[in-house]
C-alpha cells in the first residue's frame, strides 16, 4: 500500500465523533481569542483612568448631567443633544462623581465598540477579518484616548455601528424588524451627537445606487426613515 493510500485510509476510518469535537475546539478557540481582545481593550482603557485629572470638557459634562431632565432638554445648545448627559446623570446618581466613575461609562462603550466592529467586519467579510478589526480597534491610540474621557464620543460610535449593522442586515434580509431596529439605532445615534447625521445621510442614499436591485425594499426604507425623521423633529423645533 502506498503512503498516500495509507493516509487516506486512516482519515476514512477516523471516528466521525472526532470531527464535531474538532469544530467545537475551533469554535472555543475563536471565542477565547475574541474574549482576550475585549479584555485587552478594557485593560488599556481602564488602566490609570484617574490620570490626568478632570478636563474642562469633562467638567462641562458633569455640569450638564446635574441639570434636571426637562431643563437639560430645553436649555442645551443645538450642538449638544441630551442622550449622553441623561445617561451620565443616571450613572453618577448610582456610583458618584469621582474621576474614575465619571469616565467609566465611556470605557464600557469603548469596549462595546470593539465587539461591534467585530460583528460588522464578520458580516462584511469573515470571522478572521472581524478578529483583526477588533484587535486594531482595541489598541488604536485615538480610540483609546477618547474612550478615557467623560464625553459622548464612544456612545456616538457605538450607536453608529449599531445602526450600520442593522442597516446591512436589513438590506440583506429585507425583513421589517431589521429596518425597525435600524430606525431605533439611527435615532439613538442622532441623539448622541449631531456628527451622526452625515453617516446616516450616506446610509439613507446608498440604496439609490442599486435602486433596481433593492426596489422591493423601498416600503421598508420609507417607513424606517419616516420614523427617523419624526424622531429628529423635536431637535429641529428646539433649534
Amino acid at each position: 500500500m502506498l503512503p498516500d493510500d495509507a493516509c487516506m485510509e486512516e482519515r476514512s476510518t477516523r471516528p466521525p465523533s472526532m470531527r464535531p469535537r474538532t469544530r467545537d475546539s475551533e469554535r472555543g478557540l475563536r471565542a477565547l481569542t475574541l474574549a482576550l481582545i475585549l479584555l485587552i481593550a478594557f485593560v488599556v482603557r481602564v488602566s490609570s483612568l484617574e490620570a490626568p485629572s478632570i478636563w474642562v470638557d469633562e467638567a462641562t459634562s458633569l455640569h450638564r448631567a446635574a441639570m434636571g431632565p426637562s431643563e437639560m432638554i430645553t436649555t442645551l445648545a443645538f450642538d449638544h443633544v441630551p442622550l449622553y448627559y441623561l445617561m451620565l446623570q443616571a450613572w453618577v446618581r448610582l456610583v458618584g462623581t469621582s474621576v474614575f466613575s465619571l469616565r467609566m461609562p465611556t470605557v464600557l462603550f469603548g469596549v462595546l465598540v470593539v465587539s461591534q466592529v467585530y460583528v460588522l467586519a464578520k458580516h462584511l467579510f469573515d470571522k478572521a477579518a472581524g478578529r483583526i478589526a477588533a484587535l486594531l480597534t482595541a489598541v488604536s491610540p485615538f480610540l483609546v484616548f477618547y474612550s478615557r474621557m467623560a464625553r459622548p464620543y464612544p456612545l456616538l460610535w457605538s450607536c453608529i455601528l449599531w445602526a450600520v449593522i442593522m442597516y446591512v442586515t436589513a438590506l440583506r434580509t429585507g425583513r421589517w424588524r431589521w429596518w425597525l431596529l435600524y430606525a431605533v439605532a439611527a435615532t439613538t445615534a442622532v441623539y448622541s451627537h449631531f456628527t451622526a447625521v452625515p453617516v446616516l445621510i450616506f446610509l439613507g442614499l446608498y440604496p439609490l445606487l442599486y435602486w433596481r436591485r433593492l426596489k422591493a425594499q423601498w416600503p421598508q426604507w420609507i417607513a424606517a426613515h419616516t420614523v427617523l425623521a419624526l424622531a429628529f423633529l423635536p431637535l429641529i423645533t428646539k433649534a
